[in-house]
């Protein structure tokens, strides 16, 4: 594959990556592909099923505050693809989950699912991506082609020529996967992205005999540890059934994310107890984000990583702060991914 026919790939596949891969799509790059380790694209914007019910298990609603986000989040809305969520103020959901969001979005994007990249090196005139997945042929596809657990991936072991790269996973990955390939960052980039902190956070998942107290639907902004959010899912209009997730608070959940399970559940769901009442889980399942929220960010929408090849971060640890402090992170990692597409296609002009 000639270089100037090499895709630009998209390393990670939540609501930052797949804006910069749609920005660069909407500009008129016909070449452009998105990698995703996971069974499904969204990141932490993702919507779980299970015993006949939906969990939205990350990201539970995002605000709108500068003037560009509120005009995608009102193309969106107009669109069908969110709602406001009546539990906080200037606030959206997507419609039947954040995962129904993510699919409309992802639509004219060339994904692989389950993809891991191993190693990002320069090669003669390109970038070179070393992967690993299952061993299916390898075929770009959309959702509107297949169903989504068929869309997958490029064979065992792999490799891509890329014109350039947007890197929109956690920055600890992001460093790990340069250093295999043995590409040295310059000092002022790579102290700037070693100030970047993320914060862990244990989500339960349950469904439960009965009803629960929790007649508004959600309660979060000010619990008390070992708490961040609880949020009925048939409330908040995304489950057929009653089903419940309950978030833990950064500390807590660096205290005990390893525990099993039945742990988490008893302490989590002992500890919502005065505002959901007691009661019988029927089937669980936890979900453990190790980056789940960047805690501190650096003020930059992305960085150029200053290599003699296109090479771009992005993300929500990429800022945006306005006059009224930070902004939410589905906001933050939305406009970073423009912002770095946009560069990007800047950047290839040249």
């Amino acid at each position: 594959m000639g270089f100037s026919r090499a895709p630009i790939v998209v390393i990670g596949g939540g609501i930052s990556g797949i804006m910069a891969a749609r920005t660069l799509i909407d500009s008129g790059e016909e070449n452009v592909l998105l990698l995703e380790r996971s069974r499904d694209l969204g990141g932490r914007m993702t919507t779980r099923e299970f015993a006949g019910a939906k969990f939205d298990h990350g990201s539970q609603y995002f605000t709108a505050q500068t003037e560009l986000f509120k005009k995608v989040v009102a193309n969106w809305k107009e669109s069908g693809w969110i709602e406001e969520f009546s539990k906080a103020s200037n606030s959206f959901i997507g419609s039947g989950g954040m995962t129904a969001l993510i699919r409309q979005l992802a639509d004219p994007i060339d994904f692989c699912l389950r993809v891991r990249v191993t190693k990002v090196q320069q090669g003669r005139g390109r970038w070179i991506l070393r992967w690993v997945s299952e061993g299916k042929p390898y075929v770009p596809q959309t959702y509107k082609e297949v169903a989504s657990d068929e869309v997958y991936d490029p064979g065992g072991g792999a490799s891509i020529n890329a014109r350039a790269i947007i890197m929109t996973t956690p920055v600890p990955q992001t460093m790990f996967l340069l250093e295999q390939g043995n590409n040295e960052l310059d000092s002022s980039v790579k102290s700037l992205l070693a100030t970047i902190e993320y914060e862990p956070c244990l989500a339960i998942m349950f469904t439960i005999e009965g009803d629960h107290l929790l007649s508004s639907g959600y309660a979060g902004g000010d619990l008390p540890d070992p708490l961040y959010s609880i949020v009925d899912n048939k409330k908040k209009g995304i489950s057929p059934i009653p089903s419940l997730t309950i978030q833990a608070s950064e500390s807590w959940s660096k205290q005990n994310f390893w525990n099993t399970s039945d742990e988490l559940a008893a302490e989590l769901t002992k500890a919502a107890e005065p505002w959901i009442g007691k009661v019988n889980i029927e089937e669980k399942q936890v979900k453990r984000w190790t980056f789940s929220r960047a805690k501190q960010k650096i003020k930059q929408p992305f960085l150029d990583a200053g290599f003699e090849y296109p090479l771009v971060f992005a993300g929500d640890a990429f800022g945006q702060i306005d006059q009224s402090g930070q902004l939410g992170g589905v906001e933050t990692a939305v406009l970073s991914g423009i912002e770095a597409a946009n560069y990007l296609l800047e950047q290839l002009k040249n």
